[in-house]
């Protein structure tokens, strides 16, 4: 039996090739992504910059709210979709001239609003101010209240006269 020896194998010249002309294409890339990748970050500082510099800038309007890629009005449309119920006729010009700041303040702390006006219209409903019991002894349910309403028994007139013309007519519609 012939000994065998240990020989290395070299890889077949093609293989060699191979992993050359990809170090090289990975080398390649590396060297002319580079500057790209640098001018991309001095970019993105520029614009991080800019942003800072418009936020010290901000107008009237939109002073104290922590607002940087929104415009003005924006600002204000986001504010009312998002902290109201929508838009209506006049919001937009109550906020600028307020401030959105002191808008949402005043959203998220509503006490602060004035009610007395709302509290002069309910003054002539002196029912809102009465409890359950105080209800109940004034307006009892035999005087025409809830129980008389919904009394099955009772049929207004304008369906009895339904009923009779359907009846009449012979039709079940």
């Amino acid at each position: 039996m012939l000994g065998r020896t240990s020989r290395r194998t070299r890889p077949a010249p093609r293989t060699q090739f191979l992993t050359a002309s990809l170090a090289l294409l990975v080398l390649t890339a590396l060297i002319f992504s580079a500057p790209i990748l640098v001018a991309a970050k001095s970019r993105a500082d520029d614009s991080r910059a800019n942003s800072v510099a418009a936020a010290t800038k901000q107008t009237p309007v939109l002073a104290g709210v922590p607002i940087t890629d929104l415009t003005e009005q924006q600002a204000i449309l986001h504010a009312l979709d998002r902290l109201g119920y929508g838009l209506r006729p006049g919001d937009v010009a109550r906020v600028e001239q307020m401030g959105l700041a002191k808008w949402i303040d005043q959203q998220l702390h509503p006490e602060s609003i004035d009610d007395s006006a709302l509290d002069a219209r309910l003054n002539q409903f002196p029912t809102l101010a009465m409890s359950s019991a105080e209800l109940v002894t004034d307006f009892p349910a035999s005087a025409g209240g809830p129980a008389r309403w919904h009394d099955p028994r009772r049929v207004s007139t304008a369906t009895a006269g339904r009923r009779a013309r359907r009846d009449a007519s012979g039709s079940r519609a």
